[in-house]
């Protein structure tokens, strides 16, 4: 008898089950392949389009510091733009410069690099002009009388009688300068002497001037004193034994009489604005400026009188800064006794020097007399921080814009702004043009000036600048090395006129 195996037949049905579950086994791998592929694609492209926009950031930033820097030589901050960006290595970037108010611009940078696009903004004060590097300064005629010492010193390295070398003063007025001497009263001038273009110079005997005494290039404008909005309260009249403070923080009064024998205190960091301020005979006023330095403006009339005493608790002119806006019914009577140490700017009014009042720093007046002999030491150091106040400062930056200009990788900034790479110009090309008037020496020694657009002009020519201004405000040249004191000489012979 026989008998059937029932796996006989079993075996081509398995062997198909098995086949079935090997390609699906297959394609899940090839499915989970083409997954993990497209997935590690979409990775790499979000990774490269991150590195794409952090370089455009990179980029934006390269533009703002462009155009802060053309800021701090008088450039208007545009550079470039959309259809011809400024050139940097394998990106692009362009900053429009929009003006807020006096003073105030804000640059906004666009940088693009591959696919990436980054737009940043910044607030700036384009820094404000000083008279403090004028040195001793008057609008009409100036003269000095027998005994006269003008000289100079620098506060950051000592005590004004601790410093041997004391030259490098400045003297100087928009029209003549009367130098006079005596053989008992010698006047000594050490450092320059600088009259107006249009005026003369004059010594008598008994004069020694260190320095140059020739004319200005020209005459010098004196700006304006921007008093600060601050109500003001009633008159004070102190005439107690006991010190008045003027704490510090903004204060003002419509007048402040200090009376015989008393004292004000004037503390800082502070502004004070005074409709009038009279210091009495044997009164006191003192500036307080152990934190921090003391603005005063006086609009209406300003009297020391002979016999006041004026003081100052810190030996850094910076400190103090006494300014008169407008013109007074009367002169300035600086009739106070002592060394003051600071600034006194008053461009529209008349200033009469006591000859017990001795200054430490600058005095700067539309026309300056003084009643004796004059005692004035020129702070060196205001030199310096005019220059730096003549900076740009940055008030605000932010982030506007990081974005992914295409999502092709192979795009490139000249594709997408449709730009042809070897024509683009570069950082430092790509300012915008403005009107250059320009003295200066070129290496041969000759005097030139010109005048015209700055895109005509070639700067390789130029050894050395004497005076320089675009679109009529002046430049200063951070790099030249040379701080500005006192106005500007002429060169003194009639210059090369450059062609337009």
């Amino acid at each position: 008898m026989k008998i059937q195996d029932r796996q006989e037949g079993a075996g081509p049905a398995r062997r198909g089950s098995a086949l079935v579950l090997s390609l699906v086994a297959v394609t899940t791998v090839v499915v989970l392949a083409a997954s993990f592929s497209q997935f590690a694609s979409s990775v790499a492209n979000r990774q490269t389009q991150a590195v794409h926009r952090k370089r455009a950031f990179y980029m934006a930033e390269a533009g703002l510091s462009e155009a802060f820097a053309g800021l701090t030589c008088g450039k208007s901050g545009n550079v470039g733009s959309p259809e011809a960006p400024a050139l940097f290595g394998d990106g692009v970037f362009w900053v429009e410069a929009t003006e807020l108010g006096p003073g105030v611009v804000r640059l906004e940078s666009t940088g693009m690099v591959g696919t990436g696009r980054a737009e940043l903004a910044l607030v700036a004060h384009r820094g404000d002009a000083s008279v403090a590097a004028l040195g001793a300064f008057s609008e009409g005629s100036l003269a000095l009388a027998p005994g006269s010492l003008v000289d100079a010193y620098d506060s950051t390295k000592g005590a004004y009688a601790s410093q041997a070398d004391k030259s490098g003063a400045a003297l100087g007025s928009n029209g003549d300068i009367l130098v006079a001497g005596e053989l008992l009263y010698p006047t000594m001038i050490n450092g320059d002497v600088t009259h107006g273009p249009d005026g003369k110079a004059k010594t008598s005997e008994s004069v020694n001037i260190t320095g140059s005494t020739g004319p200005a290039l020209a005459a010098t404008e004196l700006p304006p004193v921007e008093v600060p909005e601050l109500a003001l309260g009633q008159p004070q009249v102190h005439g107690s034994p006991y010190p008045l403070v003027i704490s510090a923080g903004n204060v003002g009064y419509e007048s402040l009489t200090i009376g015989p024998g008393a004292e004000v205190i004037i503390q800082g960091p502070a502004q004070v604005v005074l409709g009038s301020l009279s210091v009495e005979a044997t009164a006191q006023l003192t500036f307080d400026t152990s934190q921090g330095h003391v603005a005063l403006y006086v609009t209406d009339a300003l009297e020391l009188a002979s016999g006041s005493i004026l003081t100052t608790s810190s030996s850094k002119p910076e400190d103090v800064i006494i300014q008169v806006p407008g013109e007074t019914a009367k002169p300035i009577a600086l009739g106070a006794t002592g060394s003051f140490h600071g600034v006194i700017f008053a461009p529209d009014a008349s200033v009469t020097v006591g000859k017990a009042f001795e200054l430490f720093g600058a005095l700067v007046a539309e026309s300056l007399t003084f009643e004796g002999a004059a005692r004035l030491h020129f702070d060196l150091h205001l030199a310096q921080l005019a220059a730096e106040s003549a900076l740009p400062e940055m008030l605000s930056w932010r982030i506007v814009e990081l974005a992914s200009a295409s999502t092709n990788l192979a795009a490139d900034p000249f594709k997408i702004l449709d730009v042809d790479k070897n024509l683009l110009p570069t950082p430092s090309q790509a300012h915008a043009d403005q009107f250059l008037k320009i003295e200066y020496y070129d290496f041969s020694g000759i005097y030139h000036v010109y005048k015209g657009s700055e895109k005509g002009f070639d700067w390789s020519v130029v050894k050395s600048v004497i005076y320089a201004e675009r679109d009529g405000v002046e430049v200063q040249f951070p790099r030249s090395g040379t701080l500005k004191k006192g106005a500007i000489k002429s060169p003194g012979t009639a210059p090369v006129v450059d062609p337009v």
